[in-house]
């Protein structure tokens, strides 16, 4: 009997310290994930998601002789210009209007033989030419 006073005594005694460590365990949680929303609401209350409209992809290859395909054509909007570099070195491909004034430059991602660029284009005539050897030209037409 005296031992199971003395086990029972020893429980209570151990309890309250036991029990304050359970509760601000569960007090930092609870705080953790209360902060936790409110920086994410934070977060994504000002930035409304960004409408996106359809992409054209457009591709282009450069080679030594000259750019190809000679002429592509698209429709006015966000138009996604692909290259392929095979003349086995460039500095991109140049874009700018027909009237004179480059708009952009594609160049190729570090060492890889591709590169990207988007841009919104208006209806108009563009000439495409490599960077490195200005006389390979192409023509990039955007129609409405």
């Amino acid at each position: 009997m005296r031992d199971r006073s003395r086990i029972i005594a020893t429980a209570f005694q151990r309890w309250p310290v036991r029990m304050t460590f359970i509760i601000t365990a569960c007090l930092g949680f609870a705080a953790l994930v209360v902060s936790s929303r409110a920086w994410t609401k934070h977060e994504t209350a000002g930035s409304a998601a960004p409408i996106r409209e359809p992409v054209q992809v457009v591709r282009f290859t450069t080679y030594d002789v000259g750019v190809y395909p000679r002429e592509v054509r698209a429709s006015k909007g966000l138009i996604a210009i692909m290259i392929e570099d095979l003349s086995g070195g460039t500095d991109g491909l140049v874009l700018e209007r027909e009237t004179g004034g480059t708009i952009t430059q594609i160049k190729r991602e570090g060492k890889h033989r591709r590169g990207r660029g988007e841009i919104k284009l208006t209806q108009g005539r563009y000439r495409v030419y490599d960077a490195s050897r200005p006389a390979n030209r192409a023509a990039l037409i955007v129609e409405p």
